[in-house]
């Protein structure tokens, strides 16, 4: 078998180098935490296993005598030159979402995809024209007359990285610019002196370098929540969200206030959601869920999940006596009015899943778990989530609170225990069970905010 590889002390360094590399990063994958940024990180160490394992056959059969081998051998030049230009994207696909950069930056992306299909284009004829690389008779690797070309478009996507990594330098920490920058100089240094000189390749060290310490510096805590942006940005963008937030509970009040009972209910329930929400992410429940995005969108939703009730009369609103059957089926209607005048009143939100989640609220917060509650009768899961916090947070207010349909209020204990036995019936269990662990937070919400 030696007789078919190439092995020789430079083809050993680079063999071990590319197979230590590709365990480092395999390493890194399984212990990254997984969240919306780290993908990209977690897509790039994937695709660069794949780059350090072609590399490495690419060393070991040059030259080798065995046809069967010699198969294997175009077929790793063809992975190694192939994953180049992705290793770099989706690099900068992690940096936009690190920086949370939400602009379209449509000609940066643009000219990198239009580049990167000129390279595909070139590369898919290599194979039958040499253009970026051939084999002799003997099977022995050479480049191919177009070479220049693969260092060029590489180069371009490694440029754009550096242009939008330079744009950003003031809103990130030296430690991040320095892992960014590092991953880009590296392996840019490396090619191009492999243009003029075949020997230890230091590409792939070159990426893995950057991507260990930026893996060390979250473990370490460094990165990861709201670390980036410009403070101006921020506090505007802060300014906008509060005003944007206090307009909407300022509105949802107005239609509760109707009740002339429900006080303080919007913010109460805000704080009920939130601190439940808090509760279910800390303890892994629906993490697949909630998360710190799904917490800030469900806290926007939640003002407006009554704002239906703006429909009903107040001689029906108000009534304290007993309601008849249609007056009841207006009384429900509310729900569906609701969520037309949520997706009105957020026609203007580019945030698609938060108008989807205030609409949720808004129609199935009176969904109950056994499949009793209105418009719709949804049971368990396909009851949304969001719903399903905001009917037991909304319930419980209600239990404790006055009301111009009933005439006292229910002690705390006495509202928990309604809600648990509740559970299995109107509430998903699991939120209950959830509940009962934050009645601390919950008095506190009463003391602070009333009854």
């Amino acid at each position: 078998m030696m007789e078919l590889l190439n092995i020789t002390h430079v083809t050993a360094i680079n063999v071990i180098l590319d197979l230590y590399n590709a365990l480092i990063l395999f390493f890194i994958i399984v212990n990254l935490k997984k969240n919306r940024t780290n993908k990209w990180l977690v897509h790039c160490a994937g695709i660069l296993i794949a780059f350090a394992f072609s590399d490495s056959l690419t060393w070991l059969l040059d030259g080798t005598p065995s046809k069967a081998l010699f198969v294997v051998l175009k077929i790793s030049h063809f992975i190694f030159y192939m994953v180049q230009p992705f290793i770099f994207l989706s690099f900068i696909h992690y940096i936009f979402a690190f920086l949370n950069n939400d602009s379209k930056n449509y000609y940066l992306w643009a000219g990198c995809y239009i580049i990167v299909g000129i390279y595909m284009l070139v590369l898919i004829f290599t194979p039958f024209m040499g253009l970026y690389y051939s084999f002799s008779d003997s099977h022995v690797y050479s480049r191919g007359s177009h070479h220049y070309l693969s260092v060029v478009i590489n180069g371009f996507i490694i440029f754009s990285g550096f242009i939008f990594l330079l744009k950003n330098k003031k809103i990130i920490t030296k430690l991040e610019f320095f892992c960014f920058f590092l991953f880009f100089l590296v392996p840019t240094i490396s090619e191009f002196i492999q243009l003029y000189y075949y020997g230890v390749s230091l590409i792939v060290t070159g990426l893995t370098v950057p991507i260990i310490i930026i893996f060390m510096n979250i473990h370490n805590d460094l990165e990861n929540r709201l670390r980036i942006a410009n403070d101006n940005v921020i506090a505007k963008e802060k300014e906008l969200i509060s005003l944007q937030t206090n307009t909407i509970i300022r509105l949802s009040n107005l239609v509760e206030n109707r009740n002339q009972n429900t006080g303080n209910h919007v913010m109460r329930i805000i704080k009920y959601v939130e601190c439940l929400c808090l509760k279910c992410k800390e303890n892994q429940i629906y993490p697949n869920t909630i998360d710190d995005l799904y917490i800030e969108r469900l806290v926007k939703a939640v003002p407006m999940h009554d704002i239906g009730k703006i429909t009903i009369p107040d001689s029906i609103l108000l009534e304290s006596g007993k309601l008849t059957e249609e007056q009841k089926n207006q009384i429900k209607n509310h729900v569906i009015e609701g969520a037309k005048i949520v997706k009105n009143v957020l026609a203007y939100e580019n945030d698609n899943k938060l108008i989807r989640m205030a609409e949720n609220v808004a129609l199935y917060h009176h969904e109950r778990w056994d499949g009793s509650g209105y418009p719709k009768g949804l049971s368990k899961h396909s009851i949304p989530l969001s719903a399903r916090i905001m009917s037991l947070a909304d319930v419980f207010d209600a239990l404790v609170t006055m009301r111009v349909y009933k005439e006292d209020t229910l002690n705390l204990e006495d509202a928990f225990a309604i809600i648990e036995s509740g559970a299995e019936k109107n509430y998903d269990p699991i939120l209950v069970e959830q509940f009962m662990l934050i009645k601390p937070e919950i008095k506190k919400i009463l003391e602070e905010y009333g009854v």
